[in-house]
């Protein structure tokens, strides 16, 4: 079998992406006139979405598709198009790709398979389209994938049940994908469960730009507010670590989720997109160095970015639990333990001021369990939660609200909304009832953007994703101020380090502040010297042969006044 194609070397992606995500012209290779086949889909889609740009189909076929010209050649098109869709075989695509390169498109999704993902042919193929464009520099989507999305401007460049959607929520989370129609399908439960996307990116088997260089690009979009991504396997995986302290900078939370992981699954990630996964736990370090949260569900990737639109990130990991019913604090305990949470013990003080407000057989220790007694005051819970938030032990809290029904759970959601708006630390809630049983108090709280979730389990994994992603942020701070400080604020000239006081000057040159000194080599100097710094001064000996000072005798500490300076020296 041959080599296997690598992706096609060319420099990094920058801004112009945008050409490809929000194109002003798309060109449809292989347009049909058939609505309901691949090739007539993509025009189809983009049509009904309301597409604001020029669409040019391309078929030698036809004289019109979709109500307007198709054109025989891409030579014909009255302007280059930003964008190209092939719809065309694999080894049509590759002529596709050249004529592309020729008339200088910028972009091109090739849809086709038949590549890389099937074995010897398929790779000579791929590289034959990796060839075509290097000679032109067009850079390529695919093969073997289903389009893009880009949801609040209505690019609906692919095929398949989800681009065809009359409906699809807009919103800050971006993905990309390697499996175009899984991908597409978690898109489509993930809206359905209250998810927005930006833009969703199907790459397949990534031939030229890859899964990395999208989440790259997506750190720089101002209205991407999550990134999200699904891998079979990562090509250019020694990149994730720099993507991930961009993507931490920028404050943007990265979910990976990863599969492929086991032999079978590494297999059929081979056949499907020609991706070998790689160990797990190789994926697990890198994702972890890089602050990624790894998920394994669609539920997961929803819980998760409903608790990072709350806006808030814990200070540290110590969790408050707040119950009616004991039994879920010890779940919810369990489950902390289990993702690496705290619930640390409540001050004295602290459950002093609790036992002032509840109920006398309630329990003030952390997990607090106030007893379904206090909802019939909801301003008292509601007290009684302030006083947990204000003890510096918790960061943030989890409030279980079981099984609350009727108008009583409107009033409870109102005091969670006030609450949550008075504070800065995360409060999570876990509240089982039917949302036909609660009037509007889910509304409510979904309004003032405080995460709901209908189990204590899924209320847990969710607050620890913050919790990691808040940790990977201060670390990532704490390393770029490393870093400052070993980055020279000039140019270093080559300086050879002879003693104490040349090694402090090199040290400044890294921005590390030495104490105020100067170098005399006369009891003048001395003198001089420490009148400008000011008394008392310390003299100590420099000499490269005298490593160890005291032991020499070579220190002088507390002199006053010039006299003693001038006998010290």
């Amino acid at each position: 079998m041959s080599a296997r194609p690598q992706p096609i070397a060319q420099p990094p992606v920058e801004a112009g992406i945008g050409r490809l995500l929000n194109p002003r012209s798309i060109a449809i290779i292989g347009a049909s006139s058939e609505p309901a086949s691949i090739n007539g889909q993509v025009l189809r889609n983009l049509q009904a979405r309301g597409y604001p740009g020029k669409l040019y189909p391309v078929n030698p076929k036809y004289e019109q598709v979709g109500g307007i010209r198709c054109y025989g050649a891409l030579d014909q098109l009255p302007e280059t198009p930003d964008l190209a869709v092939v719809l065309l075989g694999a080894a049509r695509a590759v002529g596709a790709i050249a004529e592309c390169g020729q008339r200088g498109v910028l972009f091109a999704i090739v849809i086709g398979a038949g590549f890389a993902e099937l074995g010897e042919e398929g790779e000579r193929l791929q590289a034959e389209l990796i060839e075509a464009a290097e000679r032109s520099g067009i850079r390529i989507v695919g093969p073997n994938c289903i389009g893009l999305m880009n949801v609040p401007d209505n690019v609906f460049a692919g095929f398949g049940p989800v681009f065809g959607l009359s409906e699809l929520r807009s919103g800050g989370v971006s993905m990309v994908t390697q499996s175009g129609g899984f991908g597409f399908a978690v898109v489509n439960m993930a809206e359905e469960l209250g998810v927005g996307f930006r833009y969703v990116v199907s790459t397949g088997n990534e031939a030229d730009l890859t899964s990395l260089d999208f989440m790259d690009a997506f750190i720089d979009d101002p209205a991407t507010t999550v990134i999200a991504g699904y891998f079979e396997g990562i090509k250019d995986a020694r990149r994730i670590p720099a993507i991930g302290r961009r993507a931490l900078a920028a404050g943007k939370p990265v979910i990976a989720w990863k599969v492929g992981n086991s032999p079978e699954g590494q297999r059929a990630a081979e056949s499907h997109t020609g991706n070998l996964g790689g160990a797990a736990q190789l994926y697990q370090a890198a994702f972890d160095q890089a602050g990624w949260i790894r998920i394994d569900d669609v539920h997961e990737l929803v819980d998760c970015t409903q608790a990072f639109a709350s806006g808030k990130l814990p200070g540290h990991d110590g969790v408050g639990i707040v119950t009616v019913s004991g039994g879920a604090g010890v779940l919810l305990a369990d489950a902390c333990s289990a993702h690496g949470l705290g619930v640390p013990e409540l001050s004295a003080a602290t459950q002093a001021k609790l036992a002032a407000v509840l109920p006398a057989y309630a329990s003030p220790r952390n997990p607090v369990d106030v007893t379904a007694s206090i909802l019939n005051d909801p301003g008292l819970l509601r007290a009684a939660l302030q006083v947990i938030l204000d003890d510096p032990a918790i960061a943030s809290l989890i409030v279980v609200a079981s099984s609350v029904e009727g108008p009583m759970a409107e009033k409870i959601a109102a005091e969670l909304a006030a609450l949550d708006g008075a504070t800065t630390k995360p409060l999570i809630v876990s509240w089982s009832s039917r949302e036909d049983r609660v009037g509007n108090a889910y509304t409510r709280l979904r309004e003032a953007k405080v995460p709901l979730y209908r189990t204590p389990s899924r209320a847990c994994r969710a607050l620890a994703a913050l919790c990691r992603f808040a940790a990977a942020r201060r670390r990532n701070e704490r390393e770029d101020k490393v870093a400052a400080l070993a980055t020279p604020k000039t140019a270093l000239e080559p300086l050879a380090v002879g003693n104490e006081y040349e090694a402090k000057r090199l040290l400044a040159r890294y921005g590390l502040t030495p104490t105020r000194e100067v170098l005399a080599t006369s009891a003048a100097d001395a003198i001089e010297g420490a009148t400008r710094i000011g008394f008392p001064v310390a003299l100590k000996i420099q000499s490269v042969d005298i490593p160890h000072k005291s032991e020499a005798g070579g220190v002088r500490l507390r002199l006053d006044d010039g006299v003693t300076v001038a006998h010290a020296f």
